[in-house]
């Protein structure tokens, strides 16, 4: 749960792995940083892969996904395909795909 002083409540979905599974899954990470005047989204994007990458072999079977902050690669266009190329991939059940974008809101 996000608390912000004057602002709504954010409660974000509860991420559950089933550890008792031989098999473990997948994830699939789209990290975006938005290529504006603000500072630190190209670190947010690199450093949630990153994070998450760390959990190769340890959480998850493998990790795998890419990371866009260049201006030409953070376009409505590009970010759409990204995500259409995810959605085509051999994806099973039991795996997890994990989209972030770091901007400010804007479109």
């Amino acid at each position: 749960v996000l608390k912000i002083p004057n602002q709504p409540i954010i409660k974000g979905k509860v991420l559950e792995i089933d550890y008792l599974s031989k098999e473990k899954p997948n994830l699939y990470v789209l990290c975006v940083g938005v290529k504006t005047n603000l500072k630190y989204t190209k670190n947010d994007a690199e450093d949630i892969y990153n994070t998450f990458k760390k959990q190769e072999d340890y959480l998850f079977n493998s990790v795998r996904g890419e990371i866009l902050i260049c201006k030409d690669e953070t376009d409505k266009k590009t970010i759409a395909t990204r995500i259409l190329q995810l959605k085509n991939q051999d994806l099973k059940p039991k795996d997890v795909l994990i989209i972030s974008l770091s901007g400010h809101g804007i479109n």
